[in-house]
């Protein structure tokens, strides 16, 4: 799934090429879109803003609408000039965008809406996204609100960072690249760290992110301290890196036994 730092380096590219253009030609097939009554009003709108709200592409146009787009897994954004050939499958294009000079082709994505302003503010999941981890300057205060209410007290640091109601922008990468950083185990309850360890992860969460994204985005190569190095040496203490599925998510989760210890719970 694509995280934080990933989508904001596709909304980079998307705002560089159509930011001011306006839109020629419009073809979909998400249901979402298709329903929409702003759709017919999408050839002739301009390209206002495109912005990321979590793992949320927002494509905002003159009409007073926006597409918001959710690349899940497997969901792919290419920005085109026009008339160059696609790459890919076509039967995997849910939203084609021709501008004047560029076509943007968003394939094999499971959201695909086309919202109004009011939609959007009131959206089910837009609405509830935590701070974004991606955003300066990072709302900490916000964060440590949202990760002490009562319902999270019980749930797993590595679930909870996962949660886009309490951080958006952080996905399995940099969940255990956070934990292992602030040496603490994934399956430690909330309940159990104490404030001086939640105020860690506060600027943690925003900071490891953030050098992420400018490595990206200056084309340097990403080497991670836990992630997809399950029994490789740990570079903190030399011990072996470990992985297992948590749940409930069942998403894989590495950690160093040694650096972060036992879990604590409530």
């Amino acid at each position: 799934m694509a995280e934080g730092p990933v989508v904001r380096l596709i909304s980079d590219e998307i705002r560089e090429a159509l930011k001011g253009e306006l839109i020629q030609d419009v073809a979909t097939r998400s249901e979402q879109a298709s329903r929409s009554v702003g759709l017919k009003s999408v050839v002739g709108a301009r390209v206002d803003k495109v912005d990321h709200m979590g793992k949320n592409i927002m494509i905002d146009l003159s009409n007073g609408y926006s597409f918001r787009i959710h690349l899940m897994m497997f969901g792919r954004c290419e920005v085109y000039q026009r008339g160059e050939k696609h790459r890919g499958s076509a039967e995997r294009i849910r939203l084609s965008l021709k501008t004047t000079n560029h076509e943007l082709v968003v394939s094999s994505a499971p959201v695909v809406e086309l919202l109004g302003r009011e939609e959007v503010a009131h959206h089910p999941v837009l609405s509830t996204l935590g701070p974004d981890a991606m955003k300066q300057p990072f709302d900490s205060a916000l964060f440590l609100t949202k990760i002490r209410k009562p319902e999270n007290l019980s749930r797993s640091i590595g679930e909870i960072l996962l949660d886009q109601r309490v951080v958006s922008g952080v996905g399995n990468i940099y969940k255990s690249e956070i934990l292992f950083l602030a040496r603490i185990n994934p399956e430690t309850s909330v309940s159990s760290l104490s404030v001086s360890q939640l105020k860690s992860l506060g600027q943690l969460t925003p900071r490891v992110l953030q050098n992420a994204y400018s490595k990206m985005k200056n084309g340097q190569r990403l080497r991670f301290n836990v992630y997809g190095r399950s029994g490789k040496t740990c570079i903190r203490c030399g011990n072996t890196i470990s992985s297992y599925r948590q749940m409930p998510s069942n998403r894989i989760t590495y950690f160093c036994p040694n650096c972060q210890g036992r879990s604590f719970s409530t």
